[in-house]
Parts: structure tokens; C-alpha cells; sequence
């Protein structure tokens, strides 16, 4: 089914979570839907088995609370955004959790603070899996689309 996203758009799977294929990056986003995400049973546990076979597991501001419902964090260094990083080591103590970090990774697991953070994140994440070239290429790309954003804003 069709999942709406804060901003307005929708997504439509084109699996489910018993046919979907081993992921090679997981990118689990933060936002308002993230308590709902961690009461999911069936989503937590999909998660987990996601993120077993993945290269790479991350997520972007409070989006680390449901890498923490699911286990994956366990033991590891992580970070959200400042405001819930309390939280965060409060309910899933088995976690080392840095609010002051934009991003921390720990092994084949990256965390970011919040969602510019998660840019910063991504783009190391780039570099680390696909070269320096690639990552500033990217870099670019963003640069460009970021100003693209702010002018049109700008211009109503």
C-alpha cells in the first residue's frame, strides 16, 4: 500500500516485506511517524533482518530509534539529533548515544544528528563506499539542487 509522506507525496512499494530482496543500505529516515515505526512488530523485525544482510545500515535524526528497536544498534556508538539523544540512551541503554555529533559511525552503522546532518552523513558514507571522485561529484550535485531549492523559494 501507498505510504504519504510529511511532505505531501506518496511511495508505493513494489515488494513486500516478505518478498523483498537483501538490501545493500538501509536508510531509515527520523520525522514524526518514528513512534509508530517502533510499536510496528512486524516492521522492527523487518528491519533487523534487513539490516543483518546489509553493507551498510543508517539513519537520519530520530530515525535511530528504530535501528535501536531493532537491535542494531546494540553496543554501538550513535547519534540523533541533540533534543532526543537523552531519550534515546534513556529507553535503549545498551547504546553509547553522543547528541553533540553530526553524524558517528561505528562499523557498517552510521547515525546522524538531524537532517542536514544526514547530507554530511550520506556524503562520507559516498566517499567511504565509492571513492573521493564520486563523493565530490555528489557533493556538487547537492550544492546545486540546494540552490535551485533556495531560489525558488526565494521567488515564491
Amino acid at each position: 500500500k501507498a505510504v504519504t509522506t510529511d511532505c505531501g507525496f506518496s511511495i508505493l512499494p513494489n515488494a513486500s516485506f516478505a518478498d523483498c530482496k537483501a538490501a545493500d543500505i538501509i536508510c531509515v529516515p527520523g520525522g514524526h511517524g518514528v513512534r509508530q515505526a517502533v510499536a510496528d512488530a512486524e516492521l522492527v523485525d523487518f528491519v533487523r533482518r534487513q539490516g543483518a544482510q546489509a553493507k551498510w545500515i543508517t539513519s537520519v535524526c530520530t530515525g535511530a530509534f528504530l535501528l535501536a528497536a531493532s537491535g542494531l544498534l546494540d553496543g554501538r556508538a550513535a547519534t540523533t539529533h541533540w533534543f532526543y539523544a537523552p531519550k534515546l540512551q534513556a529507553m535503549y541503554p545498551a547504546l553509547r548515544v553522543d547528541g553533540d555529533r553530526i553524524f558517528t559511525r561505528d562499523g557498517g552503522v552510521w547515525t546522524s544528528a538531524g537532517m542536514s546532518a544526514g547530507i554530511d552523513m550520506t556524503l562520507a558514507l559516498v566517499e567511504e563506499d565509492l571513492g573521493k571522485e564520486i563523493a565530490q561529484f555528489v557533493r556538487c550535485a547537492v550544492k546545486i539542487v540546494i540552490s535551485a531549492c533556495l531560489i525558488s523559494r526565494a521567488e515564491g
